[in-house]
């Protein structure tokens, strides 16, 4: 596991060519990071693309952005225990910052295929757009990534 100090500038320069060969995926949830993580296997498996799941976790104003030690081994266990059953290597990155849609907007290198978890189903679906992980997707899109919603 790789955690990272969330810094306000872009990890990436705009001349910098993208990376197609890796699926970065979004931690949300537990059960849906799992979903999108085994779909992203069976379309590394055929195209022999890399795993990153980017976990981005807020840390609140007044403590210091820096790993808070007790949260980082919950998250570490948790997703040990997720990417467990899986069958390839995958990379995790953990982030810590103040804002989490723009940590995960700029740990991306650009033109990046990301998976998000997304109820594509029902009334749900109708308010995706309203949660954290519609407007992370919206703004994804924005930025140039190829963005694939995976039901749940």
């Amino acid at each position: 596991f790789d955690t990272v100090r969330y810094i306000p500038q872009p990890p990436r320069t705009a001349g910098e060519p993208s990376s197609p060969t890796r699926i970065h995926v979004v931690h949300g949830r537990l059960r849906t990071t799992l979903l999108a993580v085994r779909a992203a296997e069976r379309i590394s498996s055929q195209l022999g693309f890399a795993i990153t799941v980017v976990a981005a976790r807020p840390v609140p104003y007044p403590l210091a952005l820096e790993p808070q030690l007790d949260i980082e081994r919950r998250i570490q266990s948790e997703l040990e225990a997720l990417l467990s059953a899986c069958h390839s290597d995958i990379d995790v990155r953990i982030y810590w910052c103040r804002d989490r849609l723009e940590a995960t907007a700029q740990a991306l290198p650009a033109s990046s295929i990301v998976l998000i978890p997304a109820p594509l189903t029902g009334l749900r679906r109708l308010l995706f757009r309203f949660t954290e992980m519609g407007r992370l997707t919206a703004r994804l899109r924005r930025d140039g990534h190829r963005v694939l919603l995976i039901p749940t």
